[in-house]
Parts: C-alpha cells; structure tokens; sequence
C-alpha cells in the first residue's frame, strides 16, 4: 500500500499522445463517402483495404489558443458501433509530442482536412437549421425565395458552410441576412 504522497504510477514516455474525438452520423457518413471508407469486419478501411489512418489524411489538432500544433497526426482508431445514446462514433488519432507540448487533459480540436476541386461556399449567417439539416433561401427571377435544403460541412474559421450536395448551383443568390424571417413565396425585391 503506498503512503500518503507517494506515486503509485508515473508517466515514462509521452513521446506520442492518443486524443479521443467522435463523429456524429451525419459526419461519420459524409466521412465515408469523402473518402471512400468502407466497412469490414476490421472496422472502417480505404477503398484498397488499407488501415483507416493510411486511407485518410494526416490529421490536424486546433489548440485552445486558436494556433495548430506542429505536428500532424493519424487516426489509429475508430469504433465500429455507433453509441446509441449520443449517436456519435469514438475515435483515436494519435499526435507525435517529441516537445512535451501536448499534456494529459489538455483539450482541443481535431481537424481532417477535406479537399474539393470545386464547391460552393455560403456564410453561416444564411443559414436555418432544421433538426440536423441546414436550409438556404434562394432568390428566384421573380424576387421571390424558395428554400432549400443542403447538406454541409463547417470551414475551419466558423464563417462559411461548404454546400456538399443539395440543388444550390454556382451563380445562385441566396439571402444572407434575416433568412429565420422568411418563408417560401416571399417576395424581398
């Protein structure tokens, strides 16, 4: 039995930190179309059958400050049973630390670069959540809006929504200002 103040574990090697994040569904399928994942009896593997951190990029970690730690890790891990009671997925990337920068308890966010040949950018502000579904007002001919619903992904910086699929093209206009105002038909010209 070890006596008050005494050390019944200690940390001896920190060179690599694991971080433990979770996906929602959502994110957890846009993730597997992203990058072509698909599920075995392994978990999630790349579309040659290649381990989840080889299929996907290198990740990133967002420290509180706002600043991306030096160095890029890779996800080791990823649950293959979605937690029915916060329907997310757990996953492990693990973070070279040869510094001693990253500590236990240390909180931050983990970043996946997402790369796209083209897309369409909106700012947040346009934007009206319905349930897990973002919904745009688009400006028709006529001065009228027609909503329509999108799905997306989140820029780094909290100021844009990246449109993955949904029937908003390049060129549309859509409403950046006061949309939980409107409704379909409106006329705003």
């Amino acid at each position: 039995m070890a006596s008050r103040g005494s050390y019944l574990c200690q940390v001896s090697d920190n060179s690599d930190v694991d971080a433990k994040f979770s996906f929602n569904e959502t994110q957890l399928l846009q993730l597997i179309k992203q990058f072509n994942l698909r599920v075995t009896s392994r978990g999630l593997e790349g579309p040659k059958g290649q381990l989840i951190g080889d299929a996907m990029p290198a990740l990133k970690l967002q420290l509180k400050d706002g600043s991306t730690y030096d160095h890029d890790g890779k996800m080791t891990k990823m649950d293959a049973i979605v937690q029915q009671s916060t329907g997310t997925v757990t996953c492990t990337g693990s973070f070279p630390n040869p510094n001693g920068m990253l500590r236990s308890g240390l909180s931050a966010s983990v970043v996946i670069p997402v790369s796209s040949d083209s897309v369409i950018c909106v700012p947040q502000t346009a934007a009206v959540r319905l349930q897990d579904q973002m919904m745009f007002y688009r400006v028709k001919k006529d001065g009228t809006v027609e909503g329509v619903i999108c799905h997306v992904y989140p820029s780094n910086d909290g100021t844009e929504y990246y449109i993955m699929d949904g029937s908003l093209q390049p060129g549309d206009e859509v409403v950046t200002n006061g949309a939980r105002k409107l409704s379909n038909g409106m006329k705003i010209r």
